[in-house]
């Protein structure tokens, strides 16, 4: 399999790159949509995995609005703007995931 791992963390992207020479990576930040769209403009993929996700609202101990409303943007919004960034390039036959 190629695997282009996305992400916003340039470490964890590296850590994951040394893994295979079959993973590349792209660095940006999904729940910016013109960054999901440069990043993702000439990918092409027969199966898509959007699995993005933080619950650090509750790793505080606490339930605090501002943190829910970054948490859903992350968890929600932004595989929503990976998806659409990437519909022009799907065909008949693709799959996505949603995680």
């Amino acid at each position: 399999y190629r695997v282009i791992a996305c992400g916003r963390d340039a470490q964890r992207l590296a850590a994951v790159h040394q893994y295979s020479p079959n993973i590349t990576v792209r660095l940006f930040d999904m729940t910016d949509r013109d960054a999901c769209r440069q990043a993702l403009a000439d990918c092409t993929a027969d199966t898509v995995i959007l699995c993005a996700g933080t619950c650090e609202y509750l790793d505080r101990g606490e339930v605090d609005a501002e943190l829910v409303t970054r948490v859903m943007t992350t968890n929600f919004i932004g595989p929503v703007n990976c998806l659409a960034a990437l519909q022009p390039q799907l065909v008949s036959g693709n799959r996505v995931v949603l995680v």
